[in-house]
């Protein structure tokens, strides 16, 4: 039999359980038509995972980053890119209609859609902080969870163009990452800082900065910028030499239609400098790589 739990709330609103005898073992999923996950978290000490009461947004990363830099958990994820995949089946499956949604030589509107993810799957080790997410005036909807620390991954293929490329790649990064799903509201939110290193010759090896931030709130106004939108950039830059190497960048309005129900459109480009890819994989009729993309989605 476990021994009796008991509960300590600090200053800040940070619910701490412990005295748990036997090793626990906690499960995290995620689903979106661009980034579907699923993992497995093993605790390494007797406390549970702290729960955050406090609501504002501001405060949350603050309360990640205290006392993040002494690992407490271990994440290992599988995870699946499923619309960049479905960009690689078309063009590989059904090449006709990868070709009939060429607007122009330089705008095909599979590619648009689908890009911005460099691979079709990955897995990933991550060791840090997790903290649960509570509302006591809303009813949690998902598992709420917060994450501070390392995380190391990997794959076998990257994705230029909608094609699949032999690519043995390893990353590895420094994150706060989180998502808080209630009743009337939805946040999720990542900031990353780390590396990408490609067994492929052809493909630069790069160190990023990564900011994303999405919001949806069925009590506020639809046209609230602050409430109903979204914000993605990440800019690489080459290992070797620290110049810029990629512009990523999305900007996306959520319109809730009805709970638990939101339309969403995001807009932004993929820049790529001429340094990206060399070789056989490298564009030889233009320096730099302009990519407009549109994200239409369904939020549920």
């Amino acid at each position: 039999m476990a021994a009796q739990e008991t509960a300590e709330v600090d200053s800040t609103g940070v619910e701490k359980k412990k005295d748990v005898n036997e090793s626990i073992v906690s499960f995290d999923f995620g689903v979106d038509p661009y980034y579907t996950s699923a993992g497995i978290i093993f605790h390494l000490t007797r406390e549970e995972i702290p729960t955050v009461t406090d609501s504002r947004e501001t405060r949350l990363y603050t309360d990640l980053i205290q006392g993040s830099f002494m690992p407490r958990f271990i994440l290992f994820e599988g995870s699946v890119n499923p619309m960049p995949v479905a960009g690689v089946a078309t063009r590989y499956y059904a090449p006709d209609i990868y070709q009939k949604a060429n607007i122009d030589p330089s705008f095909n509107l599979v590619k648009t859609i689908t890009a911005g993810f460099e691979e079709p799957y990955a897995a990933s080790i991550f060791f840090g902080n997790l903290v649960k997410f509570k509302n006591p005036d809303e009813k949690s909807t998902a598992s709420n969870m917060g994450y501070l620390g390392y995380l190391f991954s990997f794959g076998n293929y990257h994705i230029k163009d909608n094609r699949l490329i032999d690519d043995l790649w390893v990353e590895f990064e420094w994150k706060i990452k989180g998502e808080r799903s209630f009743e009337h509201s939805r946040h999720n939110w990542s900031f990353r800082l780390g590396g990408k290193f490609h067994s492929n010759p052809e493909i630069a090896d790069v160190f990023y900065l990564s900011i994303r931030r999405n919001r949806i709130d069925f009590l506020a106004s639809i046209w609230s910028v602050w409430e109903n939108s979204g914000l993605e950039y990440t800019f690489d830059f080459a290992a070797d030499e620290l110049a810029w190497v990629r512009h990523f960048f999305l900007l996306e309005k959520k319109f809730p239609v009805r709970q638990p129900y939101a339309l969403s459109l995001a807009i932004g480009f993929n820049y790529e400098a001429n340094r990206k890819y060399t070789g056989s994989l490298a564009d030889r009729v233009q320096a730099e790589n302009f990519q407009f993309l549109i994200r239409p989605n369904i939020q549920f």
